[in-house]
Parts: C-alpha cells; sequence; structure tokens
C-alpha cells in the first residue's frame, strides 16, 4: 500500500517535568480529514515552571474538537478552565466520579491561583515603583544622587512582567457545562472515523486508561493513553483492568514515567512494618503523629491502612490513638468520597477537626494522630500547628506524599538543628519519617509488567515524569521492542500503521 494513503497521528505531550500533563493529537486520515483533541490539561505545579500555567497554548484550542480527563489530580485537569477561556468550545469526556469530584478540584485550584496572582501583583506593584524612583534618582545631581545612581545604575534595566489570573470562577462554570460522563468499558464516538473506550484504573477515584481507535475501511491504529497508573486501590476497592484482546491490538503505548528515576525496588510492605513500629512507639510515650499528606485520596489511604491494623490487631493499643482529619479543602474531598465510596475505609475514633478545634486538640494528651494535607511544611492546616510541634520531641512527622527538595532537605536534618520557619528561629525536636508506599503510582518494577502485556506494539511512548526518568524507561525497554522512542516536552512522533515515521 502507498504509504501517502494511511492513517497518521500525530502526538505531542507538553509536561516537561511530573506535572502539568497534556497529550495533544492530531489524527489525519487518507481523504485529508483531520480531527485534533487533546488529553488531560493539566497544571504545572514545580516552582521553577509555575510561569508556563499563564504561557499561550501550542495548538490552538478553538481547533480542538474534544478533550478527555484521565482522572482529577489538578495536575492533570487544573488547566481546562484556562482551555475553555482560551477558545475551547468541545466536550470534556471523563468518568460519573471525576465529575463530582471536579468543582472542588477545579475551586481550590482556583483559590490558589488567586493567591499567589495578589502576592505576585503586590510584588510587580513594588518593583515598578522601585524602577519608577531609581529612573527618577538618576537624574540628581549631588553626591548622595551620585551614590544612589551606582546603587540602582542596573534597577531601570529590570524586566518586571506584569502577572497573569490564567481562569476565575465564572470560568469554572463554563468548563463544568462541557463535561460529558462515559463509564468504564463504554465505546463512544466523538468523531466519525474514532472510537474510544475507558478502562479502569485504580490510580484514583474514578481514574481511566484510554483506548483510542481511529480507523476507515482499510486500517486502523491504536493508542493507549494510561495517565498516571495504580495497578489496586484499598480505597475504591478499584483494580486496573484492560482486557487480553485489546492489550494485543495496541499499536502504541503512552505511559507515565513518574518513578523512572527510582532506585530499586519499591518493598511497601517492609516499609508498612516500620510504620508500625513508629507507632508502636508513639503509643508508648502517649505522643502525637501528624501525617503530611496531599489533599485528594493519600488522607484515605492512610485511614484506609489504619482500619487494616486496627482489624489486624497490629500492636496491643493501636486503637487507643484519636485520629483526627484536619484539612479544609480535603474535608471536602472526603465528603465527596464519602458519597462515592461509603466509609469502609473510615478507622475508628475519627473526628473531622477545622481551626476552631486546632489549639485544643494540639493540647490534648496523646496518642493521637492528626491527618494535615500539608506535605511541604509551609501551607495548608499544618502551619497553624507549625512551630510547636516541629520544636517538640514527642511529634512524629509521617510523610506520605511527594515532597519537593527543600523539604526533603529539612526531613534529612539530625534533631537539634536550628532552621528558620516561617519568619522565626525554631530548633528541631521532632521526628520525621518519609514513606512511599501510599503511593498511587505504579513503581517501574510492576509498569514492567503491564506494559509487557502490549506484545505487538510498535513504540512505548514515555511522559509525565522528569527528564531523568523518562530516559531512564527509554534505556530499560529499547532492548525488549521493536522500537522505543522518549516523549519528551514539545516533542511530536508522527505514527503510522508501520511505525514512528518522524520525530520532532
Amino acid at each position: 500500500m502507498d504509504s501517502r494513503l494511511k492513517i497518521k497521528a500525530y502526538v505531542t505531550s507538553y509536561s516537561e517535568e511530573v506535572t502539568g500533563s497534556c497529550n495533544h493529537v492530531k489524527v489525519v486520515w487518507p481523504d485529508g480529514r483531520e480531527l485534533s483533541f487533546v488529553i488531560d490539561c493539566g497544571l504545572f505545579q514545580e516552582k521553577e515552571h509555575l510561569e508556563r500555567n499563564a504561557e499561550k497554548f501550542v495548538f490552538t484550542p478553538s481547533n480542538i474538537a474534544f478533550a478527555i480527563a484521565t482522572h482529577v489530580h489538578t495536575d492533570h485537569v487544573g488547566r481546562f478552565p484556562y482551555l475553555v477561556k482560551k477558545g475551547f468550545m468541545g466536550r470534556i469526556y471523563t468518568t460519573e466520579e471525576t465529575k463530582q469530584l471536579l468543582p472542588c478540584i477545579l475551586s481550590e485550584t482556583s483559590d490558589r491561583l488567586q493567591e499567589e496572582y495578589d502576592v505576585a501583583l503586590k510584588k510587580y506593584k513594588a518593583e515598578k515603583k522601585a524602577v519608577r524612583k531609581a529612573k527618577l534618582d538618576s537624574k540628581g545631581r549631588g553626591k548622595r544622587d551620585k551614590q544612589r545612581r551606582e546603587y540602582t545604575k542596573d534597577k531601570p534595566k529590570t524586566e518586571t512582567h506584569m502577572p497573569v489570573l490564567i481562569f476565575e470562577r465564572k470560568d469554572i462554570d463554563v468548563c463544568l457545562d462541557r463535561v460529558n460522563t462515559v463509564a468504564p468499558f463504554e465505546t463512544f464516538s466523538p468523531a466519525e472515523g474514532l472510537e474510544i473506550t475507558f478502562y479502569p484504573n485504580a490510580h484514583i477515584g474514578g481514574a481511566v486508561l484510554v483506548h483510542v481507535r481511529a480507523f476507515d475501511e482499510s486500517e486502523e491504529l491504536n493508542f493507549l493513553f494510561t495517565g498516571d497508573l495504580g495497578m489496586t486501590n484499598p480505597v475504591t476497592g478499584g483494580v486496573t483492568i484492560i482486557p487480553d484482546e485489546v492489550c494485543k491490538k495496541i499499536d502504541f503505548v503512552v505511559s507515565e514515567a513518574t518513578y523512572g528515576a527510582s532506585d530499586g525496588p519499591r518493598d511497601d510492605e517492609a516499609e508498612r512494618q516500620r510504620h508500625i513500629k513508629i507507632l508502636e512507639n508513639v503509643r508508648k510515650k502517649r505522643g502525637t503523629v501528624m501525617y503530611m499528606s496531599n489533599s485528594l485520596e493519600r488522607p484515605q489511604k492512610v485511614c484506609a491502612d489504619l482500619v487494616s491494623m486496627q482489624k489486624e490487631n497490629v500492636f496491643e493499643g493501636i486503637k487507643d490513638f484519636k485520629i483526627y482529619f484536619d484539612s479544609t479543602f480535603g474535608i471536602k474531598c472526603h465528603s465527596k468520597y464519602v458519597k462515592l465510596y461509603g466509609t469502609d475505609y473510615v478507622p475508628e475514633n475519627f473526628r473531622i477537626i477545622d481551626k476552631t478545634d486546632r489549639e485544643l486538640v494540639a493540647a490534648e494528651q496523646g496518642p493521637k494522630m492528626i491527618i494535615c494535607t500539608s506535605p511541604r511544611l509551609y501551607q495548608g492546616s499544618f502551619v497553624t500547628y507549625g512551630a510547636k510541634m516541629l520544636a517538640n520531641k514527642n511529634v512524629t512527622l509521617i510523610f506520605v506524599a511527594y515532597i519537593p527538595e527543600n523539604v526533603r532537605n529539612i526531613v534529612n536534618l539530625p534533631r537539634g538543628t536550628e532552621i528558620e520557619y516561617m519568619g522565626e528561629k525554631v530548633k528541631l525536636m521532632c521526628k520525621m519519617y518519609n514513606f512511599g508506599y501510599y503511593s498511587s503510582h505504579i513503581p517501574p518494577e510492576d509498569l514492567d509488567k503491564f506494559l509487557a502485556r502490549f506484545e505487538n506494539a510498535k513504540a512505548l511512548l514515555f511522559n509525565h515524569g522528569t527528564v531523568e526518568a523518562k530516559s531512564n524507561y527509554v534505556r530499560r525497554y529499547k532492548t525488549d521492542v521493536n522500537s522505543t522512542h522518549n516523549l519528551l516536552f514539545g516533542r511530536t512522533v508522527m505514527l503510522t500503521s508501520d511505525g514512528i515515521k518522524k520525530y520532532y
């Protein structure tokens, strides 16, 4: 067959690191018809990439026929309102669970963006004022004015940028009106020559794998977009399912690479046993455990683990702990989860509190646990406990979510080290631990098993991870498949039934 007559697909990933997930897909049929869509449109959350959120989309939003949301994490859905604001007029397809959680997630994202905008605007105005003053002072003639000119001579050259608020609450409402729900295993056709099927993904509640079939009367191309992967979920009871007959059809897999830079296998059971030992010691000393978590699902995973510990009676006194959940936004997510999945994962002695209870709870005799949605120490409900907890030798902080390098450095400091926290000097006397076994992401060794099922795939494309992680996966798999390519930020791959034709 003439290669010019084949269906072609252009896949581009715009996620340079772990967040900001967005896959742009353009399908071109032999008759010249073209159609573009996006899978996910997430917010960049790494500090060094925050300014990317306000940048123009590389593609034209008004040319996007439809969109898909694989799951409701902010780094996968946080820029959908911005996409709508910039001209996207199509439908957003996702699951019912994701639709139920989406208003909560986008509202919190909007609040956070507004706070960041207000801070940036204040800083911008101050910088502009300083530049204007420096320019005026530079026109002086006296000795003091000369000193000012020397001191501020570079200031007028400093370029300041007006901050941008990428969307507001009204944009969220318009976005939510575009959402259509599709059940797992249900095939729908958003356009002629395209069929899409969702398969359950245990990453978080409502997450899906996305199977895209582009076809005409003579051939077809089959893609699988994993989103973020998880194989089982103790909260929802979900498992990742994709039938064998579907696996055999897949020509190309676009997979996450979040843990591609990990050193060695992850031993979840060993971490859990270590966790139990820590809790046993806290119980003996009638101390306090503070779980430093994200807001969505990670607190529920902590609770599900505590339920299993209580049922197993892992040590005498495990049920003595009072368990508090303190998070304004996390509680909203928790309420949604209770409606969707019930309360089987909620442990005994569990109580939701708010800022009015914090002082009493902090002073209360242990053993107690406080679940905070503050993985970065400097945000969320932990800030109001903050310095007192850091300086208390009877407090144990357990980080159960990804923590940035600056916080990781603090976790690794020896006890007794003095740090500056929220403007005051604090001597670190609390104990601090970091556990990865609550992660919703699949470790490399499990990803090996998952990807091995796609025995007929012509290429594996890796995105949604650090450059190091993606590169490691390329090296890991290139000897096991016919053709392996690394899908990097800003790169495009042209795919046909023969494999990868061009790599831009």
